[in-house]
């Protein structure tokens, strides 16, 4: 993803899942046993990077993401994390 956004010298410190699991009875994939299981959401996740440069490198390509046609980067969004923290400040990647 990195590659897309023209940044692939930035450094990914640590990449951290969020929201709950969804229950392993209804992963949200279609099977003969359970057709009326709902899909579910795809999990957000936080990705902490190397500096705050690079943070905002990231934030302001993140626009190219919607013009890749391969790949299936369209659906994926950058948002600047701003959730209270004791780590400094990372960006967030959801793919929707």
């Amino acid at each position: 993803m990195l590659e897309e956004l023209k940044a692939p010298e930035v450094k990914v410190e640590k990449v951290i899942r969020l929201g709950k699991r969804p229950p392993d009875n209804n992963s949200g994939r279609p099977d003969s046993d359970n057709e009326d299981a709902a899909p579910h959401k795809p999990r957000p996740i936080k990705v902490i990077l190397d500096s705050e440069e690079n943070k905002i490198r990231v934030i302001r390509n993140a626009k190219n993401l919607r013009k890749a046609k391969e790949g299936g980067w369209a659906k994926v969004f950058v948002h600047q994390d701003l959730a209270p923290s004791n780590e400094r400040p990372g960006t967030s990647w959801s793919r929707n």
